[in-house]
Formats: C-alpha cells, structure tokens, sequence
C-alpha cells in the first residue's frame, strides 16, 4: 500500500504544505480521499517516501545546505516582504524539503 500512486500523490501535497502529524494526515487521508491507514502506518509510508519532517532533514543536512535553500528564496524575494514563515512555505512548496 505504501507504493499505491494516490497514497503518493496524498503525501506529497500534505508535505508540501507542512503537515507533519501522522494522526491528522491519517484523518485527512481518510476523509479527502477514502485511504485509511493508522498513524504508525502513515510514519512508515512517509518515511518509506522520502517524505519527512523538518528535524529529521536537518540532521541529514549540513547548516550550509540549509542556509543555502534559505539564501534561494530570499533572492526570489527583492523587495523583502516574505516573513520567515512564508520562506518555509516555500521551501517546502518548492523543494519538497521542510526545515524547522
């Protein structure tokens, strides 16, 4: 199940909008698109995909690499106006990757 396309396609759009709770993806998963899987099912099939939260990626990043996805979206941004949230956001939206 954790190689079913939809349940791929599910987790790619949570993760990209940082959501991080196994128990709320499990719920989302199950009420926006019929797939019921528990929590611990939802943690393996993330972390079978690649997809995984912010804490666990810094640890398999160095800062530099960090800061670099950071320094990116700042050059997207001239004028200044995105806060650090936004820069998330789009780090997440952009690169699939979260950072805390």
């Amino acid at each position: 199940k954790k190689d079913d396309p939809q349940l791929i396609a599910a987790l790619k759009e949570y993760h990209e909008q940082l959501m991080d709770s196994n128990e709320e993806i499990s719920r989302h998963l199950a009420h926006d698109h019929g797939i019921h899987l528990s929590a611990s099912s939802v943690k393996r099939a993330r972390s079978y995909n690649g997809f995984v939260g912010g804490a666990t990626n810094l640890k398999n990043k160095s800062q530099q690499e960090a800061e670099q996805l950071v320094l990116e979206q700042l050059d997207l941004d001239p004028a200044g106006h995105a806060g650090p949230r936004t820069i998330r956001h789009r780090i997440a939206s952009h690169t699939s990757q979260h950072l805390p």
